[in-house]
C-alpha cells in the first residue's frame, strides 16, 4: 500500500512537472482499431439509414478528437486531424448514399467539424471557411465522386452521336436517358 501511494505520488508529480500540452496528450487517449474495415450498411427496402446512424457515430468521434485538439494545437494541425478521421468516413461510398435526404444529417456534421477547425459560432455561415481550409462541402463532394466515376467508366458509357444523326454542339456528350 505504501509502496503504490509512493508510485502514484511520483507519477502524478513527474505528470505536473511537464508543460501543459504534454501533460494533457498523455492524458488523452483516442483508440483507433487498427484493421478496422469500412462496412456500407443498407436496409432491405433500399434505405441508407442504418449505414448514415453508423457513419454520424463515427463522425462524433472524429468531432471529439478535433475539439479536444483545438486548444492545443493549430488549425494546420487540425485540419490534417479532419481528413484522417472524417473526411475519409465521408468519401467511403459517397456515391451510394450521397444522394439520400438522410445524408443532411452528416452534411451538418461535417458543417460541425468545420466551424471547429476554423473557430466559427454556430449561426455564422460557413461557407467561406469551407473556402478557406480548402475542403469540399459533402454535395460537393457527392458530386465530384460521381464525375470522377463517370470519367473512369467513359468508354462504358454511350455518346449522344450514337444515338442520333444530327450533328448537334452537344454530340460528344455522355447520353443521359
Amino acid at each position: 500500500m505504501l509502496v503504490r501511494q509512493w508510485q502514484y505520488h511520483f507519477i502524478l508529480h513527474k505528470i505536473k512537472s511537464q508543460p501543459y500540452h504534454k501533460r494533457y496528450l498523455k492524458t488523452q487517449r483516442f483508440h483507433i482499431a487498427p484493421k478496422q474495415k469500412f462496412r456500407v450498411h443498407i436496409k432491405e427496402n433500399m434505405k441508407w439509414i442504418t449505414h448514415i446512424n453508423h457513419l454520424s457515430s463515427k463522425l462524433n468521434t472524429g468531432l471529439y478528437m478535433i475539439k479536444s485538439l483545438t486548444n492545443i494545437t493549430s488549425a494546420h494541425v487540425l485540419r490534417a486531424m479532419y481528413f484522417a478521421c472524417v473526411h475519409i468516413h465521408l468519401r467511403y461510398g459517397v456515391t451510394l448514399w450521397g444522394c439520400d435526404p438522410e445524408s443532411n444529417k452528416i452534411f451538418r456534421l461535417q458543417k460541425k467539424a468545420i466551424r471547429i477547425i476554423g473557430r466559427v459560432g454556430k449561426h455564422i455561415s460557413c461557407r467561406k471557411t469551407f473556402k478557406d481550409l480548402n475542403i469540399l462541402p459533402l454535395p460537393c463532394l457527392y458530386i465530384s465522386e460521381i464525375v470522377y466515376r463517370a470519367g473512369l467508366n467513359r468508354e462504358q458509357m454511350a455518346q449522344n452521336e450514337e444515338t442520333h444523326d444530327h450533328n448537334t454542339r452537344q454530340k460528344s456528350d455522355l447520353h443521359t436517358q
